[in-house]
């Protein structure tokens, strides 16, 4: 089963929210990859990106920028220090 979402792609895990232009999802070639204007929003920080590409043989991620080959992210430094208490 390979298949391929378009326009306002969301997903939620946990308590995490993805958010994206366009997901492919190749069972055949064992990848997921999520393009255009890719956010991901999470507990421990917000990360801008172009493209996620998971390898799920591998179990890796690549994160790609297209435009000025940087990725933006901002981690909530409190949320790793509120566990430590």
């Amino acid at each position: 089963l390979d298949m391929t979402f378009n326009n306002n792609v969301k997903a939620k895990y946990e308590k995490s929210e993805l958010m994206a232009d366009q997901a492919e999802y190749s069972n055949s070639k064992s990848f997921l990859s999520i393009t255009g204007k890719v956010k991901v929003k999470d507990i421990k920080g917000t990360m801008f990106a172009d493209k996620l590409l998971f390898d799920i043989k591998k179990k890796t991620l690549n994160i790609a920028s297209f435009n000025d080959n940087k990725i933006n992210a901002n981690v909530n430094l409190k949320w790793k220090r509120d566990l430590e208490y």
